[in-house]
């Protein structure tokens, strides 16, 4: 029934100009006047927005909107047919056999539809008769008009509808008027809007009138959760459609302003802000003391290097001299490289209220976040309420938000905190203190638009005084969105693998020349590991990966070595009172004569451009990595990798701490093993061998011995051990196997018994439980 309804929605009859003045005489009800909409009270955080505002008769009108997960033409046939078997029983539940009709007026968009409502107690029920029409508009939204049935004026089919209101005379007939509107955001997308206003007839107070206009935008609701899929997917959908920015040269000349006065954070200027001066510089000495940098002076105009919320995002903070009376500021700088191109990047910024960014909002504690007014689909406002640790009060920020292109090719987000007598209407008083952010938020296209360069500048005004070590703790939360924009558009397994054949191709196919130093470097170091002392063997969390060392108590000194089949860092040993290692290397490898082995020797050297800091301590290490080619193994590649270290920690460490960061360093091996391995696939050429013998000693009549008769003729025995036992259900894993024990009086044996249903033919199941030996068997 939807699909013919959405189907036939092109051919669909024009509208008639009594059904145009209806759907023009509902739309004006809103007349887009925000001002005289108030939220309704605990609804802020709710997935629908639900209003209500008062006309000039002291009517009381409801509007509810929320996105929905389906196409605009899909809702509003489901809005249409409103009398589909599921539906009906659901009517009938809640209803009993109260009258309720529909009917089609023939060759308009026209329908009547008659609806009871059950009331409770001794109180009259309800029935509503309306006429209904719909409509497209000519910037493609959808709209579908209701009114009062006797609106219509007068036709055989609303004479039908009279004679049916006479047969319920016992209900009192209330009156509803309005629409619905429906925005395509993406194909699958769209935005409904629901706005109402009824009477139920009889004396009812304002407050109940309220609940019944409340009630009936509770469809919008329904359409939410009939339609909800996963938010991940939705957000994918939103940002393949959302529009190309604008050209910086098209916009206004207050549009241009904005873009102008945020850019400059670029260059280090501040932001308009509220706090004072002594506090800013107090935060200053706080950043650079809490920084990885900590040698770093602060220097008016310099940045300062921040501890980072993900390895991959580079994030610093710059002093800037405040203006009077402000509190509590900070600038600060992020930036990261996305595997996505520049327009991905900017619609997922832009995309202030998408469902992944709410649901981590929720998470985080926010006490709401949402858009309250859109002026342009590249420019709109919208409100956060960051919540603040006790006792702090929680922050109000309210920014305006505008996106554009620059002449170079950039794509550009700049925000700025609105002015101080932006009021917000959160259907409550909440007690907030106004805190700003205005900031720049940068797209720069690298490797073809493959990936793209976003660097974040933001200024950060808590408003108030708070103290500096909250700031400290809330500015790398703030700037932490670009680690999570990071990690959403992350391709690191296609990216390195490409980089890896890169490498590969060249460590194969080209000429090899060993300078001298490279020859010098691998025999020295060969020699060096020839003579070993006694390897101890180490608990490896790897069971493919061997593991030992040696150590000399006392020493700081320790030899690791892992095997397996198949560079500045610096290494924090999480010891309290110890400093992080610092480890500078140079790395050659190279290939034996028969190119069958190669080696792989890193050596620690010193290097103008890593000099030794005070805040980390220099370790060295020498590392043999030798990679054997193995005899293929059906059809798989293999290689035989072992790993041998030698590492100087410096200073005078316990052996079980050395003992503890050799078998951390000795698991890259166990990384390397996995990023790797082939197990699936190598069992399941094995279990296809097997099923091919199985099916042939069915198909070929392969004769049993005498002895093999016996032990199956024994064990199709034990399966009638249950009968005549009393037996236990047991708790299984999955809820897809059942499980029973039994026992036998004076029996010392005790019989399990499970059942399930394996999706794969017999012999697939018996290959699986023949093959004892299969590396998914062999872990621990």
């Amino acid at each position: 029934m939807l699909e013919h309804f959405v189907f036939g929605m092109d051919e669909a009859q024009e509208s008639s100009e009594k059904e145009k003045a209806l759907v023009l005489r509902r739309l004006q009800d809103d007349n887009q006047d925000e001002i005289s909409w108030s939220r309704l009270a605990g609804t802020v955080w709710e997935p629908v927005t639900y209003f209500k505002k008062v006309d000039e008769d002291s009517n009381t009108w409801g509007k509810g909107e929320g996105v929905v997960d389906a196409s605009a033409p899909d809702v509003l046939a489901w809005l249409w047919l409103s009398y589909t078997p599921k539906r009906n029983l659901e009517y009938e539940r809640k209803n009993g056999n109260l009258l309720a009709m529909e009917l089609d007026v023939p060759g308009t968009r026209s329908k009547f539809m008659v609806t009871s409502v059950k009331m409770p107690g001794a109180i009259s029920n309800r029935i509503f008769a309306a006429w209904w029409t719909w409509a497209k508009e000519q910037n493609g939204d959808l709209v579908a008009a209701f009114t009062p049935h006797e609106d219509f004026g007068q036709g055989a089919e609303k004479q039908i509808v009279d004679e049916a209101l006479e047969t319920a005379k016992s209900a009192v007939l209330g009156k509803f008027r309005g629409f619905y509107r429906i925005k395509t955001l993406a194909p699958n997308v769209c935005r409904v809007t629901m706005v109402a206003q009824g009477s139920l007839g009889g004396s009812f107070t304002k407050k109940a009138m309220a609940w019944a206009v409340k009630s009936s935008l509770g469809l919008v609701k329904t359409l939410l959760d009939k339609y909800m899929r996963n938010g991940a997917k939705v957000d994918a959908e939103m940002r393949g459609a959302f529009p190309a920015p604008p050209l910086r040269r098209r916009l206004t000349s207050e549009q241009d302003a904005l873009v102008a006065r945020c850019l400059s954070l670029e260059k280090g200027a501040a932001a308009s802000s509220t706090s004072n001066n002594s506090s800013s510089k107090r935060l200053l000495a706080v950043f650079v003391g809490n920084s990885a940098a900590p040698q770093a002076r602060a220097v008016k105009g310099s940045w300062v290097e921040m501890k980072s919320t993900s390895p991959f995002v580079s994030m610093s903070m710059k002093y800037t001299e405040p203006e009077d009376g402000e509190s509590s500021v900070a600038l600060g700088k992020a930036k990261a490289t996305l595997d996505c191109s520049t327009a991905e990047a900017l619609a997922y910024q832009f995309a202030v209220c998408g469902r992944e960014k709410m649901r981590i909002s929720r998470e985080v504690g926010d006490r709401t976040r949402f858009i309250f007014m859109e002026h342009t689909k590249h420019d709109l406002e919208w409100a956060m309420v960051k919540k603040m640790p006790f006792p702090l009060t929680n922050r109000e920020f309210l920014c305006r938000y505008l996106s554009f292109k620059e002449p170079a090719g950039d794509l550009v987000v700049v925000f700025e905190a609105l002015l101080d007598s932006t009021k917000v209407d959160y259907g409550a008083n909440p007690k907030v203190v106004r805190g700003k952010s205005t900031g720049v938020v940068r797209f720069k296209s690298i490797n073809d638009d493959t990936q793209c360069e976003v660097t974040l500048v933001q200024h950060w005004d808590a408003g108030g005084f708070v103290p500096e070590r909250v700031v400290v703790a809330k500015i790398p939360e703030a700037l932490s969105g670009v680690g999570v924009m990071r990690e959403l558009f992350q391709r690191d397994d296609a990216i390195d693998g490409a980089k890896r054949s890169e490498l590969a191709a060249i460590i194969n196919t080209s000429e090899q020349p060993y300078v001298t130093y490279e020859n010098e470097l691998v025999a020295e170091v060969g020699a060096r590991f020839a003579s070993l002392p006694a390897f101890e063997k180490l608990d490896s969390p790897d069971h493919f990966v061997h593991m030992s060392s040696a150590f000399k108590e006392g020493s700081s000194t320790m030899i690791g070595r892992a095997t397996t089949d198949i560079f500045h860092v610096v290494v924090d040993i999480s010891i309290p009172g110890f400093l992080p290692r610092q480890f500078v290397s140079r790395i050659v490898w190279k290939w034996d004569t028969g190119k069958k082995e190669l080696t792989v020797v890193a050596d620690s050297v010193e290097h103008t451009d890593f000099p030794e800091r005070k805040e980390y301590r220099r370790a060295s290490s020498t590392v043999v990595v030798k990679y054997k080619q193995e005899v293929d193994v059906k059809g798989i590649p293999q290689t035989k990798v072992t790993w041998t270290q030698q590492v100087d920690l410096g200073g005078v460490i316990p052996k079980w701490v050395v003992s503890r960061q050799g078998v951390s360093t000795l698991m890259y091996l166990s990384r390397m093993r996995e990023r790797f391995d082939r197990s699936l696939e190598l069992n399941g050429k094995k279990r296809e061998e097997l099923v091919k013998m199985i099916r042939r000693h069915g198909r070929d009549g392969v004769e049993y011995s005498e002895e093999e008769e016996k032990i199956v003729a024994e064990g199709k025995t034990w399966f009638k051990a249950f009968d005549g036992l009393k037996s236990k259900d047991v708790a299984m894993r999955s809820p897809q196997t059942k499980g029973k024990v039994a026992y036998k009086k004076g029996d010392s044996r005790a019989w399990g018994w499970s059942t399930a249903t394996v999706r794969a033919s017999p012999e697939e199941a018996l290959a699986y439980v023949w093959d004892v030996k299969s590396r998914d068997k062999t872990r621990p």
